[in-house]
């Protein structure tokens, strides 16, 4: 699968094989702005903004919060976010996920650049006093399967328990 960075190294080798080589006076634009650095983060940036937890009737509600930091829109996503429980001697094992139309939306759903989605998910049986007793940290993958092109693929976050 190609990546935004793979799709946008290819496009430049192609111009410099059929142009050559761009002139500094090209590659900078106006205010000294480097415009081949600023088309490699002109995308989505899919972030963990933040994750809570909290014992309600029935179980654990674990409410998500997803920020696209980025510059364009992020498109629907399967796996939105997973987030598991990481821990050892691995005694738990919990693992939690939702897509982009979580909630009823529709498929076509996305988060827009500067936006951010929540998503709250109950944890049935479980309470917060059982889940600390697992001890570990929280996994938490955006996008977990690379559907988006992002600025940055970093998408692994840590969370205490």
């Amino acid at each position: 699968m190609c990546t935004l960075k793979t799709l946008t190294f290819l496009a430049a080798t192609l111009l410099a094989a059929a142009c050559g080589p761009l002139e500094p006076a090209e590659s900078a634009g106006p205010a000294g702005i480097d415009h081949q650095a600023a088309a490699l983060t002109d995308a989505p940036d899919l972030v963990l903004q933040s994750q809570t937890a909290q014992d309600v009737a029935g179980g654990v509600q674990m409410t998500v919060v997803l920020a696209n930091i980025g510059t364009q829109t992020a498109g629907y996503m399967t796996y939105a976010f997973m987030q598991t429980l990481v821990n050892q001697p691995k005694p738990c094992y919990l693992a939690a996920w939702a897509p982009t139309s979580y909630g009823g939306l529709p498929y076509t759903s996305t988060i827009v650049a500067g936006g951010t989605k929540t998503f709250t998910i109950t944890l049935a049986g479980w309470t917060r006093a059982k889940l600390q007793e697992c001890g570990g940290d929280w996994k938490v993958q955006v996008d977990a399967t690379n559907q988006v092109a992002e600025s940055d693929e970093n998408n692994t976050f840590y969370v205490p328990n």
